[in-house]
This record gives structure tokens, sequence and C-alpha cells, in this order.
């Protein structure tokens, strides 16, 4: 992914041909904002929160598989003997969605102090797997029937630091970011899905703990990215961060590591 996003910025600073532009554009000092879009990625230190299986899971899987009612609703459903031979241990999230507004001050040279918040919303999906006795079945082998578990996680990053431009001309600007994260987490659901039914999977007892899944976090981060300036007002900005933080979901796991986002935007000022 980082050697991707890097190739790409690498092609738009040696194809772009500022000085082929009919009017010539430059940054002026002083106050800009940005809005943007891009793709948040973060790494699975934390995924394993939505197992159902692990020591953070209140209520799992298992509990589900043992106890009334929830037993003889599964026994109905597969109607044969059956038994979990596969738990999940692939969990990851999926690239997330991120939204981004950015305000900060440029100076003559072009360096700019600025601070961001960027609100990202993750998934993760996985499945455990069923083997069923079916007498039916010509093969000597069960039937194996893979249920989906799900998660959802809200992620928020903000950001405070410096652009620092190593091109600087003619409305073109590439620069280097470095910046302070701080971090917020919060776990949105949990639950796996037999016969289209939704089954949560616990992580706290609602009304007996105060305890909240996710908390606050912190870091920092570094990365490249590019510039150009449109007219007077605009300019478009798209940029690559590899993001070294602590995510917080518990006191017990509250991992160091790193993440990558990438977004584009449209910068006013």
């Amino acid at each position: 992914m980082k050697k991707k996003v890097f190739l790409f910025l690498l092609i738009v600073v040696a194809t772009i041909n500022v000085n082929a532009q009919d009017e010539e554009y430059t940054e002026k000092k002083g106050v800009f904002m940005s809005l943007g879009f891009g793709s948040y990625f973060a790494n699975r230190n934390t995924a394993v929160m939505y197992d159902g299986v692990s020591k953070y899971s209140l209520i799992g899987i298992g509990y589900y598989f043992t106890t009334e009612p929830f037993r003889t609703q599964f026994e109905e459903y597969f109607k044969y003997p059956f038994e979990i031979v596969e738990l999940p241990e692939n969990m990851k999230y999926r690239p997330g969605r991120e939204i981004s507004w950015q305000l900060g001050y440029r100076f003559e040279d072009g360096s700019t102090f600025y601070a961001e918040a960027n609100f990202a919303q993750l998934n993760i999906q996985d499945a455990f797997v069923i083997a069923i006795d079916d007498p039916n079945r010509k093969s000597p082998e069960k039937l194996l029937q893979q249920i989906p578990i799900f998660g959802k996680e809200q992620r928020l990053n903000i950001n405070t630091g410096f652009h620092i431009p190593f091109v600087h001309e003619n409305g073109f600007t590439a620069y280097l970011p470095l910046f302070a994260n701080i971090n917020s987490t919060k776990l949105e659901s949990n639950y796996f899905v037999i016969n289209n039914q939704q089954y949560q999977i616990v992580h706290n007892f609602q009304g007996v703990t105060n305890t909240r899944i996710g908390g606050m976090g912190f870091g920092g981060g570094s990365g490249i990215g590019v510039k150009l300036k449109f007219n007077k007002s605009f300019s478009m900005d798209i940029g690559y961060n590899l993001i070294y933080s602590r995510i917080r979901m518990t006191d017990e796991l509250r991992p160091f590591g790193i993440h990558h986002n990438v977004l584009a935007k449209i910068v006013w000022g």
C-alpha cells in the first residue's frame, strides 16, 4: 500500500507542468481551510476485540451456543447434530471511508501550521465454521457452514503540525507533513448472524458498569503531499500520512502501531 501511494505521488510531482498554465497563481501568506475525503487503513492490533471468543467478550459465541433459548434455536435451524470446528482467527479492519476538515496558517515560504480532524468509519468481517452431521449427505464429510461475524467502529484522528515544502514554485508545492496525533476510538457494534438474526457480542453490561469500549490515544506521523493552485481562491491537496499511534480499546488492549491514510482535499485560501 505505502509503495503504491508513494509511486502515485512521485508521478504527480514528475508529470505536472505548472509552467504551462495560462495564468500563474501563487499561494499567499494567511489563513486557509480545507475539506477532504479519502481512505483510512487501520492495522489489525485491536481487531481481536471483535472475534467473539477472546477475553474481551463477556458474552460471545460460546455463550450463545451453550445457553437457552439460543441453543434450541440453533438446533431447529441446523436440524442435525452440529459443532463449531473453526473460530474467527483472521479479524482485520477493512479500508475505511474518511472525512477531513482542516484549518491552518500559511507562511511566506510556503510552510504551514495546521490542525485537522479526520473522521473514519471502520468495518470488520470474518467468520466461524459450523460442521453439520447431515445423514442425507452422500459424502462421509460433514457439511460446513460459515457464520459471518461483523464489527463496526468509529475513529477520530486529530493531527496538529507543520507542512514543510521541498518544492514551492509557480503555484505548485510538494511537502512533508510532521504532526502530533490525538485519537478517539469507539466500538459501535459487534454481532454474528444465523438465519438472518443478529446475535450481539457483548463487551460490557449496560447499566452495571460504566466501562466504555474505546478511548483516547496519542502518537505522531509524517508522509508526503502535493498541492496545486487552481485559481486565486482554491487549490487541490493530495496527501499520504503514516501515523504511529496508540489505539485504546480497553485498559488492557491499547497497542501502539502504524496506520495509514490517503486524502484528497479542496483548499480555500
